[in-house]
Formats: C-alpha cells, sequence, structure tokens
C-alpha cells in the first residue's frame, strides 16, 4: 500500500484528496501491485487550495534485474565503484549503462535530500562539500 500520511495546520475545518495518477480519492491509501509498472505521480489538495506534490514514485519490482557476470570476483577483487559526488542526476543515469559495461559495479552518489547551498564564500570556499550532508528538508531535491 501507498499512504500518503500529512498534517495540515488547520486539519479541522480543511478537507484532503489525494490524487494518484490523476485520480481523486478521499482516503490517503491505495494498493498497488507488481502489475503496476508505471511512475506513480501523487498529489494531496486541501479545500482551502493548498496543494501538496510528491516527488514521483518508482517501485523497486519496475528496476531492471542486474546481469550476473561471471569473472566478478577476480583474485578475490569485487569490482570498481565510480564516485560521482556533485554529479546531477540526470548526468548519473547517462553514464550508468556505460558504468556498467565497462565493468563498474556501483555508483556512490551525494545524499539525495535537499541541501545547504550558499551564494557566499565560507571559509574561503564555495558550497565546501559538507555543506551537502546538511539536509535543510528531506525532499529528494539534493542536485538533480
Amino acid at each position: 500500500d501507498v499512504c500518503l500520511e500529512t498534517k495540515h495546520r488547520y486539519a479541522s475545518s480543511i478537507t484532503l484528496h489525494y490524487f494518484f495518477d490523476g485520480t481523486a480519492q478521499t482516503t490517503k491509501c491505495k494498493r498497488f501491485t507488481s502489475s503496476y509498472t508505471g511512475i506513480l505521480e501523487a498529489i494531496v489538495k486541501g479545500s482551502d487550495g493548498s496543494t501538496l506534490q510528491l516527488p514521483d514514485i518508482d517501485f523497486a519490482w519496475n528496476a531492471k534485474p542486474i546481469a550476473s557476470r561471471s569473472g566478478d570476483y577476480r583474485n578475490g577483487q569485487k569490482g570498481a565503484v565510480a564516485e560521482m559526488f556533485g554529479w546531477q542526476h540526470k548526468d548519473i543515469k547517462e553514464e550508468c549503462e556505460f558504468l556498467g559495461k565497462a565493468g563498474y559495479l556501483g555508483v556512490k552518489l551525494f545524499p539525495v535530500h535537499e541541501q545547504l547551498m550558499s551564494t557566499q564564500p565560507f571559509e574561503n570556499a564555495m558550497n565546501p562539500w559538507y555543506f551537502m550532508y546538511q539536509p535543510i528538508s528531506y525532499n529528494l531535491d539534493g542536485v538533480s
């Protein structure tokens, strides 16, 4: 089940409507099975005009299976992981097919939450690396 837990400051006087792929309902939960292969769009709208649009939801069952490759444990070595800190998510997506074919076994990323960013230098650096680890929300809008 996908359940959208929401809190509204005027909860006693507001009616919430939950939209799953554009279909409205008054209950916050909807059941999905592996027969659903789309990317789920979820929106909550309040009777006061407020709107909360969540990031698109891609279910785990939509992931392509990982192909097993013989030789991935040569002499105890498991393979390489590419570190793509600071890369835009769209650029990472474009590189993944190449990296897989080149033998890389994974990609290491910055945290994906929305993080602290500044337009002013801090200790003589513009947005030092550790700013990426300082969440200001849990929106998945880091370097997307």
